[in-house]
């Protein structure tokens, strides 16, 4: 997600990506959080989690995008 958000808001400041490719990262954003279930910052069994935090990182950068519709 943290990637994802990056690229995001390099297309925000420099649109590169198509339509097609920005309406997928709306896709992939959404269903990743929709389906997120484990909310927790740190696990004592993996070490830090960021799910919500770089989820919302995407999300933020695409809400910016003027090329992001209100349906999107």
């Amino acid at each position: 997600m943290l990637i994802l958000s990056e690229v995001s808001r390099v297309d925000r400041k420099k649109p590169f990506l198509t339509d097609v490719q920005r309406d997928y990262l709306v896709t992939i954003g959404t269903d990743f959080l929709i389906n997120l279930r484990d909310y927790r910052g740190f696990s004592t069994k993996v070490g830090w989690r960021h799910g919500v935090a770089h989820s919302s990182d995407l999300m933020l950068q695409l809400a910016l995008n003027p090329a992001i519709t209100k349906t999107q």
